[in-house]
């Protein structure tokens, strides 16, 4: 395993030159996704082909970034697309509230690449509010608070129903404290390894909930 228990979905005597790797790193706004990146990704994924939206809109327009957000995911898009027709192993961020990456992911699946997610979650969409306030107040861009809501519930659902099921390997962190800790992971379909039951475990009923609908009304619209 890598850095903090990042599953390696490369098999036994495998020359990792053999097949590139896609590594999404995915979770809510505020869960710490891009700080997470220096301490999980292989060396060179976490740099040059660290791919991230936001730092796309920052570059585009440094005083009005939300209002570059559309171009700067189409800029994202492109350049994955790029890097995938060059078969070069790159990594991407995102919250998964979207069904956009899954095809994307699939058809590269489906020419060889290897595909891992890293998901970085916090026990509840309240938290990911306060993380996305404190970070404001830094500096950093703001989001409404229903977008917040919306994307913590639905990106839930969409690491269960699509993003997991398709990925070789996959590892789930909890960042409440700050303090990064792995409590699950799996690859090649094998048995999942649970590190932190009680986290694994209130992790799953947070994925039942949103599965079940058993969210606010603005929750998953």
């Amino acid at each position: 395993m890598e850095g903090l228990f990042f599953e390696s979905a490369m098999r036994p005597n495998q020359d990792p030159r053999d097949r590139p790797e896609i590594i999404a790193l995915g979770g809510p706004n505020g869960a710490g996704k891009t700080t997470t990146a220096s301490r999980i990704l292989p060396h060179g994924l976490n740099e040059g082909r660290f791919l991230n939206a936001d730092f796309m809109a920052k570059a585009i327009s440094p005083h009005d970034p939300a209002g570059a957000a559309i171009e700067a995911g189409r800029m994202m898009l492109g350049r994955m697309r790029r890097y995938r027709k060059e078969r070069k192993s790159f990594s991407f961020e995102s919250t998964l509230a979207s069904l956009g990456f899954a095809r994307f992911l699939e058809e590269a699946k489906a020419e060889g690449y290897v595909v891992r997610l890293g998901y970085v979650t916090l026990p509840s969409p309240e938290l990911s509010i306060h993380r996305v306030s404190q970070r404001v107040s830094r500096g950093g861009h703001d989001i409404p608070e229903p977008v917040i809501r919306r994307r913590y519930w639905r990106s839930l659902v969409n690491f269960e129903t699509l993003y997991r099921p398709l990925c070789d390997a996959w590892t789930v962190y909890d960042n409440r404290t700050e303090e990064l800790r792995p409590i699950a992971s799996q690859r090649h379909q094998q048995r999942p390894r649970i590190h932190e039951p009680e986290l694994w475990t209130e992790f799953a009923t947070l994925r039942t909930r949103a599965l079940e609908g058993r969210v606010p009304d603005h929750g998953l619209q």
